[in-house]
């Protein structure tokens, strides 16, 4: 299954959700699941597939049982411990990450590597995906160590050819 992941931060509410509208037409144009990241208000009014959380945002159980939020609901991890907490609060899936140092961020991060990647995947019979270094040279690697998928940022937003990235890391993992 194919998503996309709806994330912006500056926007004012009313620009993120007229934006998000316009990429959600998109979306659904290229049969992809429109995911809004960390605003369930947001993915509610969209009517969004899911909504993507993390530390900062409401706990997963606040977004099922008191915001009603029936989509799928994935969070961000980054230890075991804390991909083991989202499965048990709900969690449908979980990006675990940096597998490899992020290309879009500019600090340096600590990455797991594919070895640790695959010791904590195995643990779990939810759906992780592998988020952070994801490029088209070694999405193969991250499915190979039990990743239920790629989560994939810099290697497309950093291209110069976006489309032709995209399509080469969903021709790599498609088998």
């Amino acid at each position: 299954m194919r998503f996309l992941q709806f994330r912006d931060k500056d926007l004012s509410n009313k620009k993120r959700y007229l934006l998000g509208k316009d990429v959600k037409k998109l979306s659904d144009s290229y049969g992809a699941k429109f995911i809004v990241n960390g605003d369930p208000s947001l993915a509610i009014a969209l009517n969004s597939f899911g909504v993507h959380l993390g530390k900062s945002t409401y706990p997963i159980e606040v977004v099922k049982n008191k915001l009603k939020f029936r989509g799928i609901i994935g969070y961000s991890a980054h230890t075991v411990d804390e991909v083991r907490e989202a499965f048990n609060s709900g969690a449908d899936y979980v990006t675990l990450s940096p597998v490899f140092q992020p290309i879009s961020k500019t600090k340096s991060t600590q990455s797991l590597g594919l070895k640790v990647f695959r010791d904590e995947v195995s643990k779990f019979s939810g759906p992780v995906y592998a988020l952070g270094g994801i490029s088209p040279f070694n999405a193969f690697d991250c499915i190979d160590a039990g990743a239920y998928g790629v989560a994939v940022v810099g290697s497309i937003l950093g291209s110069k050819d976006p489309f032709y990235s995209t399509k080469e890391i969903l021709k790599i993992v498609s088998g």
